[in-house]
């Protein structure tokens, strides 16, 4: 029943970001872990994230967390093996 203005309002009043970023930081936070902790093909993580393209789904990740979802995983492999 909130207008995306509106929305937009209210969760900037109470966190300082966009509503959308508020989703799009979730979305980036299960991608990380799904990442880490799944060994699924990446482009079954992306249609199970809600991306119908999986290239999309890597460049979203990549400009979201700064390295692509196959450097993250390799890097969380490294973290958990050590």
């Amino acid at each position: 029943g909130l207008t995306p203005e509106r929305l937009n309002r209210l969760t900037r009043a109470e966190t300082g970001k966009a509503a959308l970023d508020l989703v799009h930081e979730r979305l980036a936070r299960e991608a990380c872990r799904r990442l880490a902790y799944v060994a699924a093909p990446l482009s079954r993580l992306a249609f199970e994230l809600g991306f119908e393209d999986p290239a999309y789904f890597c460049r979203f990740f990549k400009r979201r967390i700064g390295h692509s979802p196959r450097e993250y995983r390799r890097a969380a492999m490294d973290v958990v093996s050590a």
